[in-house]
């Protein structure tokens, strides 16, 4: 039976004495066998899993080979941010100033600038009593709103 780190949730190999994933010490908490009728013992249920690499049970979040255990997890939430806010904020200024000089140059220059405010990333963040981190992040907001709905029902069915 596979172990799992306590900080990060990565799968360990039993010679290991640190977790590969975030270098935490593997305690005997952690590989110790657990008590018959606790939760991580129930039977895994798959609530979501997809050909991208993400798979969301009652006991873990996996994300492209890395492995989040949800018994850590207190909440989750679906944030949107604008990567490139900046890079489009400059081609506009740096657009206005060049059309001066060059009219269809500096046009095209804000254009560009104004498209890149349109792109969005669209990012599963995880909270646990640790701190937060950002289990998955994608261009795809329908796919990270279903990621966040599998991850919020396996919160709720773990009671």
């Amino acid at each position: 039976m596979p172990t799992f780190c306590t900080s990060c949730g990565a799968a360990i190999e039993e010679p290991w004495a640190f977790c590969r994933s975030c270098g935490s010490k593997v305690t005997p908490s952690a590989t110790a066998p657990e008590k018959p009728g606790s939760p991580s013992n129930q039977a895994e249920r798959i609530f979501s899993q997809d050909l991208r690499g993400v798979t969301v049970t009652n006991t873990r979040l996996v994300v492209y080979n890395k492995t989040y255990a949800l018994a850590n997890v207190s909440s989750v939430s679906l944030e949107h941010r604008h990567p490139h806010k900046i890079t489009g904020t400059l081609l506009i200024i740096v657009g206005f100033v060049v059309a001066a000089a060059q009219p269809l140059l500096g046009v095209g220059m804000i254009a560009i600038g104004g498209l890149l405010f349109l792109i969005k990333d669209h990012v599963v963040r995880l909270r646990t009593a640790g701190g937060e981190s950002d289990a998955l992040k994608t261009r795809n907001r329908a796919f990270a709103k279903q990621v966040t709905s599998s991850v919020e029902e396996a919160i709720v069915s773990r009671g």
